[in-house]
């Protein structure tokens, strides 16, 4: 009879084992994919550019990536980083020099319904200057030590006591060691579920680069401040963020006194949609060159003067061909006009002569490693690449600039700051001087050349209408809807 039983009782087990996996097992596994999947249903799409500046012998350059300064006031950087912190590496917006800009990018979020993100981005090789909204973590850096925590501590060892741990390891901040930029716990929502927020955008009256990026449909972010003294959270419709780095650019480029221009690709990855610039007065020569694979070396003719065309038309067929570049590579059509704009001065009306290509997604992601918790279906991450050219013509003239600048007469020292205006170089004219002279035998011509740029700049400000000789171009603010 008890034998019965346990067979009985062992049957039962059996019948509900093969039970709860023929029919509740699935079922739960069902519940965990849906929850699952609800958890990552939302687009990820970042764009952003990097920024190098080479000479006319393919050496990359160090120079001062932001120097001048084109943001709002409202965005942060270790000037002004907040939450009590401050940069080890004792970063200001005053001078960094580096051989990569790493400019303006942004992440858009795209969900079907409000949710809560962490993301953070990794620079390895390079350190985070700006952001925009306030990030819980901005690093490499330390927190300004809490008086409410360090206090106890004091007044224990005044009375030799040693607390350990003391209140201050168990409460206060802990140092952030490496160069990381990330929000954590932000809320994401849906732009039409909430147009309202439309009006809670921070503006500035100031011209900038920085409004263009915003588009219509991409979500709201709003994200804590954590700050005591401004405590509301702040809305944003991208996560913002921007840096400098030393480290190679995946693309060489040479030039000769003939405009002859030789780009060759020195990574591991495709370079696509090549585009070689030329920008001499109001005449514009482009030169659509497609991809570059490894290892591949391509030649062409630069050469504005003979051949460019008029700036109008060829900007805007240019600015057409490069959104069209941009939305093949996984960005929607927004964003590619957003980004397009945001940089369009800069790309394309700015003298000189610049290389615009789309770096390979795999170099963007180990540059700048990314995790999004949860993460999404779809992560889009589209980097350009922006080779600005010291050219030889250009080393030439600016020499001529110098030297007609030391003469004692001063009709031919204001020649000389009219033609260096005229050269147009912005914030690469430091760069450029120094080029210059690395390749003469002169003690004073980069003091010369300083005093030049200096006296290029206060004609700038005595004659707003044409300055553009040493200070780039800026759009104003666009609307933020």
């Amino acid at each position: 009879m008890k034998a019965k039983s346990l067979n009985s009782i062992s049957t039962t087990t059996t019948v509900t084992r093969r039970w709860f996996a023929a029919f509740v097992l699935p079922m739960l596994l069902a519940s965990t994919l849906m929850l699952r999947a609800a958890d990552n249903d939302y687009v990820a799409h970042e764009w952003g550019t990097f920024t190098s500046v080479q000479g006319g012998d393919g050496t990359l350059l160090n120079w001062d990536g932001i120097a001048t300064s084109d943001l709002p006031p409202f965005v942060y950087d270790w000037s002004r980083p907040g939450l009590e912190r401050y940069s080890t590496a004792m970063f200001s917006k005053v001078h960094i020099p580096c051989l990569q800009r790493m400019e303006t990018p942004v992440i858009y979020f795209y969900p079907r319904k409000p949710m809560t993100l962490d993301v953070a981005v990794q620079f390895p090789r390079g350190r985070i200057t700006e952001w925009f909204p306030q990030a819980i973590e901005a690093g490499p850096s330390r927190r300004l030590a809490n008086l409410s925590l360090t206090t106890p501590d004091a007044l224990a060892s005044l009375a030799w006591l040693n607390l350990d741990p003391n209140p201050a390891t168990l409460f206060g901040e802990s140092a952030v060691t490496n160069s990381i930029i990330r929000w954590k716990n932000f809320e994401v929502l849906p732009a039409k579920q909430n147009p309202e927020l439309a009006n809670q955008l921070p503006t500035d009256a100031k011209a900038s680069h920085y409004f263009a990026a915003r588009t219509k449909d991409a979500a709201f972010v709003r994200v804590n401040s954590f700050e005591r003294t401004h405590p509301a959270p702040e809305i944003e419709k991208f996560l913002f963020y921007r840096g400098v780095g030393n480290f190679q650019s995946p693309l060489k480029v040479t030039m000769n006194e003939q405009g002859q221009v030789s780009l060759t690709n020195t990574g591991v990855g495709p370079l696509k949609h090549l585009f070689a610039l030329a920008i001499q007065g109001d005449r514009v020569m482009v030169v659509p060159l497609g991809n570059l694979e490894s290892g591949q070396t391509r030649v062409t003719q630069l050469n504005a003067a003979t051949d460019g065309k008029p700036a109008t038309a060829t900007v805007k067929s240019l600015a057409r061909q490069m959104a069209d570049a941009l939305e093949t590579e996984g960005l929607y059509r927004a964003e590619a006009e957003a980004m397009v704009e945001t940089w369009r001065d800069a790309w394309f009306e700015d003298q000189g002569v610049r290389i615009l290509y789309v770096l390979p997604r795999a170099w963007t992601d180990s540059i700048l490693p990314i995790t999004l918790t949860p993460h999404p279906r779809e992560l889009v991450r589209v980097m350009v690449g922006r080779a600005e050219v010291i050219t030889p013509a250009m080393e030439q003239l600016l020499c001529k600039c110098v030297a007609g600048f030391r003469q004692s007469d001063p009709v031919v020292k204001q020649a000389a700051v009219s033609e260096f205006r005229a050269m147009k170089l912005g914030r690469f004219a430091p760069v450029a001087l120094e080029l210059a002279r690395s390749h003469i035998k002169d003690a004073k011509f980069f003091e010369d050349g300083l005093a030049l740029i200096q006296a290029a700049r206060a004609a700038d400000m005595a004659n707003p209408a044409s300055a553009s000789a040493t200070q780039p171009t800026r759009r104003l603010p666009a609307s933020g809807g």
